[in-house]
């Protein structure tokens, strides 16, 4: 919900008190003075309309408004940066939130550079699809167009010449945010009219025992950056879900619903390299899962993409194609089949194809794309965007899924939707 004024007020307090301590620190450290801030917002408001089969009959709309506002403020070596959202949806509840994005720290000495607090990392160079891409939570209330948010975390970075290491501490767990509302229409059990109750009691504490740790080693040699990964975290995901009646309440059923976060260690690899206009990448991990009846399985992305600059007179193109694998080596197979749709693994095989069409510096199209080889399941996003002004874009979109009843894009084959919108940046 949206927060009162004076909590809101009382968040900017504590970002400019931790601040001036920071500050201090550096200037009692010979530090040189140059202090200076920046504050920053962004605003937007989408309407969604959800076709259901038959827009007269049962349609479903969401008016969301959403604000990004953020605060930096810096000094040579140090500084601190705080960026929160608000989202207050008008129709459904159950999507309003408010919630820090990031809120940290960072000191930048000679060749390492120190983040404390809620941080938003990125590892990995594939799109959309990343097996190495651990340290980040997603608000997955819409599945389509899901938010990062950050996760509290020590992060150190060594840098020197062409090397670069990465470490990455998280000392509490927190599950991406998902919805088990059947008013949702992306929520992760079946949607009919019960009534549920959530047992979070596998879900991990949040104490030590539920630190996650990262080693990143980046290297550039011969024109290509390459990077080896090993994590040991849990599933931010529920590796599974499990759901059992337990009773009636007025006359409907409740149903307890039962998420299960495993351990797990990840060893990753990925990779980018250029050969003239064309540019390779790829990301490839493998995942041992501490439980009983779950194989390790391993994933890979392999992509290609290119930017036609001059693709049709002014206009320009960039196209991204990828190939997805995720198999498991043993019995997971087994496990997964018998516990219905994991979010953790959504397909098998897949391709996924982008398209950004700069038409000029005011109108752009996005389109895309997702099929799944094995199932024949299919996703396909479109956006088109009009930018009148730099502070100003207006955008109308459409989502289209489809697939068979047992897989992701058949769970969600009714939720086809159009949307509008319009971006403010402040």
């Amino acid at each position: 919900m949206i927060p009162k004024k004076k909590e809101a007020i009382s968040i900017y307090f504590i970002c400019i008190s931790v601040y001036i301590i920071l500050s201090a620190v550096t200037i009692h450290a010979g530090v040189a003075k140059g202090n200076f801030y920046d504050f920053s917002a962004k605003v937007k408001y989408d309407f969604i309309n959800f076709y259901q089969d038959n827009l007269s009959r049962d349609s479903l709309q969401w008016n969301e408004l959403s604000v990004y506002p953020k605060l930096q403020l810096m000094n040579k070596n140090a500084g601190f940066t705080a960026e929160g959202f608000l989202r207050k949806n008008f129709n459904y509840e159950g999507r309003s939130l408010y919630t820090m994005k990031e809120t940290y720290a960072n000191l930048s000495l000679e060749h390492i550079e120190l983040k404390l607090g809620k941080q938003i990392i990125n590892w990995g160079v594939a799109d959309e699809i990343k097996p190495t891409d651990y340290f980040k939570r997603y608000d997955y209330t819409d599945i389509l167009r899901k938010e990062e948010e950050g996760i509290f975390a020590f992060r150190a970075t060594y840098q020197l010449g062409r090397a670069n290491i990465d470490f990455v501490w998280a000392p509490v767990f927190d599950t991406d945010r998902i919805s088990y509302d059947h008013k949702n229409p992306w929520a992760v059990v079946p949607r009919q009219e019960i009534s549920f109750t959530l047992n979070n009691e596998h879900k991990p504490a949040m104490n030590l025992e539920a630190s996650q740790f990262g080693l990143r080693a980046g290297f550039e040699q011969s024109g290509i950056d390459y990077s080896f990964t090993y994590i040991y975290g849990i599933d931010r995901l529920p590796t599974f879900i499990d759901t059992q009646t337990v009773g009636i309440v007025e006359g409907k059923p409740l149903v307890e619903v039962i998420p299960f976060h495993e351990r797990i260690h990840l060893f990753g690899a990925d990779w980018n390299k250029s050969f003239s206009t064309w540019n390779f990448k790829g990301e490839a991990a493998y995942v041992i899962t501490e439980h009983p009846e779950i194989s390790p399985y391993f994933r890979v992305v392999l992509g290609i993409d290119r930017n036609f600059s001059r693709f049709w007179s002014n206009t320009e193109l960039y196209v991204l194609a990828q190939y997805a694998i995720d198999k498991f080596t043993g019995k997971g197979e087994e496990f997964v089949k018998k516990n219905g749709v994991n979010f953790n693994h959504l397909f098998r095989q897949a391709v996924t194809l982008n398209f950004d069409m700069k038409v000029s510096e005011t109108y752009s199209l996005h389109i895309k794309g997702i099929l799944d080889l094995e199932k024949g399941g299919r996703l396909v996003q479109s956006e088109f965007r009009w930018k009148p002004r730099d502070s100003v874009v207006a955008y109308i979109g459409a989502d289209y899924l489809d697939g068979r009843d047992e897989t992701y894009f058949g769970l969600f084959r009714n939720n086809d939707r159009f949307l509008a919108g319009v971006r403010l940046d402040l």
